[in-house]
């Protein structure tokens, strides 16, 4: 809703029934805001797992949660920006450890006039999901997380994260060698070209 007072148009897409439900009628209100009950996804339906129940941020595809479970449908990247029209896009993406599984959704992003990406990267909840002995599943995360920072560097620079200089300092201080692994935000930014208005 912050947003919505600064942008001509925000897509939100929520696949928790009851977020879903208080995100619609908030939009009422704002006017500029377009609800996508489902998932950013790579299929066309995921099952979706609450933490104590539906109508937190919890919520995650990733099979994590112990309040409940649903089926929610499951929407692409491209099919998310046809709602967003032309000029500069900024994404926010906060899916609870799904980003891992979705790189090739958010390379799509590629193709649009994207100036910033804000990704939520949590690996204590990757980490949570995977099997295996406790260092295989460490080492794992980290390799994933290495790779998805990378992958998205290579079409948007960045990602610059919050309190360390690089991807590396977060994956050795943030997740190898911590007891559990920390969760952060990945930003990319593009800097506009100027215009000739800013031109001496």
């Amino acid at each position: 809703m912050w947003s919505a007072q600064i942008a001509r148009k925000v897509v939100a897409v929520d696949p928790d029934p009851r977020c879903a439900e208080i995100l619609k009628a908030l939009a009422l209100k704002a006017g500029n805001v377009t609800v996508i009950e489902g998932a950013l996804a790579n299929r066309t339906e995921v099952a979706i797992h609450a933490v104590d129940g539906f109508g937190s941020s919890e919520t995650s595809i990733l099979d994590i949660g112990n309040g409940g479970e649903a089926s929610a449908r499951g929407f692409g990247m491209d099919d998310i920006m046809l709602h967003a029209g032309s000029g500069p896009v900024f994404v926010k993406i906060d899916i609870e450890g799904f980003e891992y599984e979705i790189a090739r959704e958010l390379e799509k992003l590629e193709n649009y006039p994207l100036r910033g990406l804000q990704i939520a990267v949590h690996p204590q909840l990757y980490e949570k999901c995977l099997k295996g002995g406790r260092l295989s599943r460490r080492l794992r995360t980290a390799w994933a997380t290495w790779r998805l920072g990378r992958r998205l560097g290579g079409f948007i620079p960045g990602p610059t994260l919050d309190r360390v200089d690089s991807l590396a300092g977060y994956i050795l201080g943030g997740i190898l060698f911590r007891s559990t692994p920390k969760g952060t935000d990945f930003v990319f930014e593009r800097n506009p070209a100027p215009t000739s208005e800013d031109r001496p």
